[in-house]
């Protein structure tokens, strides 16, 4: 059997999440990261959604969770840096490096190569999603994506029909996400709207 290979462009969470999963899948997998000096250092905190424990359990990480800060509440602060909104929230807070650290030791060295731009890529009409950072998910999502990829593949005669079962699935989630994000970002805009003098 030929064994299946997959190039990820991106070489922090989402991307470590795929190629992790797809390499114990049995892909031959290389990841391209744009940055020359890695990643290492470069996160904050990140909301412990039931994704994120979904996959440190599944590459037997859960060590990652058990340390993390509480946060009890968010604030919105106006451009000036007042308070403008306050709300009761309480949420643990993983390390975004611990996690980086904890993905990036699962990766063969040879295989995550720095300094790599991508310049072209082949549109298979994927349920890839950006989402704006203040909806808080973009880890979560990244970890459900790199976990339906690989069942999907898993499952899967070819990568076109993988591909497909994984669109379907995921697609909804990322409609579902980005409509939220509209959402928080508007109530935001009205927050700062009704704070300004």
């Amino acid at each position: 059997m030929v064994q299946r290979k997959a190039v990820i462009v991106g070489g922090s969470l989402g991307g470590l999440f795929a190629g992790v999963l797809l390499r114990e899948a049995g892909f031959d997998v290389t990841i391209a990261e744009r940055s020359r000096q890695g990643l290492d250092g470069r996160g904050a905190g990140l909301v412990g959604q039931r994704e994120i424990f979904a996959i440190l359990r599944a590459v037997g990480c859960e060590h990652v969770a058990q340390i993390g800060v509480v946060a009890r509440e968010r604030i919105t602060l106006d451009r000036a840096g007042r308070v403008i909104d306050r709300v009761a929230a309480p949420q643990m807070q993983l390390s975004w490096d611990r996690m980086y650290g904890a993905f990036r030791e699962r990766f063969p060295d040879e295989r995550y190569q720095l300094g790599r731009t991508a310049t072209a890529a082949v549109d298979r009409g994927d349920a890839a999603f950006m989402v704006r950072p203040h909806t808080a998910m973009g880890v979560a999502k990244a970890a459900g994506d790199a976990m339906a990829l690989r069942e999907r593949f898993a499952g899967a005669a070819d990568i076109a029909s993988a591909l497909a079962a994984f669109d379907a699935e995921r697609r909804p989630t990322g409609v579902a996400i980005a409509a939220h994000g509209r959402r928080l970002g508007a109530a935001l805009g009205r927050s700062r709207a009704e704070a300004s003098p």
